[in-house]
């Protein structure tokens, strides 16, 4: 831990380096066999943290340092993520290639704007991202890719209430944009759109009269079923392409594993050769 933060570390003692990492901000810890994070919470400074390539299964340690920005924590032994929805200071959160089994929305926090957790078990369900961008709202980058106002419209057609699903439907791009002091619809208009949802709603449309001149109104029912099969057309393609890559990740976690415990034992055999030379 000092060799990796301690530019000098053989001209301080043990206890002017301690002095000195408590009022550390930027810590790496990366590839140094660790297993366990406890005792880190006496480092209340740090805003970055790197710890990736470690036999790491917890995060909960770190619930308890507010200042937190940037945490680096890929290529450990983490199933589930616990204890990080306090941190609202979290922007950056990279969790690959873990072993991270389900997405639990309510312990991330909502201040994360990147986050990677690809290559591990829980992106094999095909909706990953739709919870994800649905769930983290400051959400703009997940696994190196960057969230779209589609994505975001799935994600509320997936995942949200009634009146988001509903506005996601009636979306429109080129009016996203519009000033915010255009006239507000007015309850009626509301209620329209709820109908129109149910495919119940007919709607109105003025066709001039071409004996009298005058316009008159003619009823066009509007049927909302090849709409709705378009929409779970593109859900669909998005779960067969997630699905595709299940066993190509399932085969890189596997080698990463084996490495890491190869890289262990390695490393455990040349102490026991030292420690029996000291002998």
């Amino acid at each position: 831990m000092i060799s990796k933060n301690n530019p000098t570390p053989s001209d301080l003692t043990p206890h002017e380096s301690a002095v000195m990492l408590q009022h550390a901000t930027h810590i790496r810890l990366d590839r140094s066999n660790i297993e366990t994070l406890n005792g880190i919470t006496h480092f209340q400074a740090i805003t970055h943290l790197h710890i990736q390539y470690n036999f790491i299964s917890s995060l909960k340690p770190l619930a308890n340092l507010p200042h937190l920005r940037i945490l680096c924590a890929e290529g450990n032994l983490i199933s589930r993520i616990e204890g990080l929805n306090e941190l609202q200071e979290l922007k950056l959160l990279d969790v690959s290639k873990n072993l991270i089994q389900e997405i639990e929305i309510e312990q991330l926090p909502q201040s994360l704007e990147n986050f990677l957790i690809k290559e591990n078990p829980c992106t094999i369900a095909p909706d990953y991202r739709l919870q994800l961008i649905y769930g983290l709202k400051e959400l703009s980058v997940l696994d190196e890719v960057d969230i779209g106002p589609e994505e975001k419209r799935l994600s509320k057609m997936r995942f949200g209430d009634e009146q988001e699903r509903l506005d996601a439907i009636t979306w429109n791009p080129e009016t996203e944009n519009e000033e915010e002091n255009e006239t507000e619809e007015t309850n009626s208009e509301k209620e329209k759109k709820e109908e129109i949802m149910s495919g119940d709603a007919e709607v109105f449309s003025p066709v001039n009269d071409e004996a009298g001149g005058e316009d008159r109104v003619v009823s066009i029912t509007i049927d909302l079923e090849p709409f709705k099969s378009t929409v779970d057309a593109i859900l669909e393609r998005s779960r067969i392409r997630q699905a595709e890559s299940v066993i190509d990740n399932r085969i890189r976690m596997d080698e990463l594993i084996a490495q890491m415990r190869a890289s262990g034992k390695a490393r455990t055999e040349r102490l026991k050769k030292v420690i029996a030379s000291l002998n």
